[in-house]
């Protein structure tokens, strides 16, 4: 399912999803980012860490705490997130 990311942290995203999910709920995420010129896939295994309804027929923002990911995956994010704060994003 494609979903809007909201936020992303080296700890995890924030999403709106269509539907509300537990807190506590496993789930595997997979997204792409741009480094070194090209696209790249990141994975992680996260848990539901907080939710909120959005407006009526909206949906929910999630929010999603990675529990795993590999360590070359977590190494780019942080990467890609230092050099986005560098340019002020």
């Amino acid at each position: 399912t494609d979903i809007d990311i909201r936020d992303v942290s080296v700890g995890g995203v924030c999403i709106a999803y269509p539907y509300l999910l537990t807190v506590g709920t496993p789930v595997s995420v997979e997204f792409y980012v741009k480094y070194q010129g090209k696209m790249t896939r990141l994975r992680a295994k996260c848990r539901i860490s907080f939710n909120t309804m959005l407006a009526e027929n909206a949906g929910a923002k999630l929010g999603l705490q990675f529990v795993t990911m590999a360590k070359e995956e977590s190494h780019v994010l942080a990467n890609v997130l230092h050099m986005l704060e560098d340019q002020n994003f």
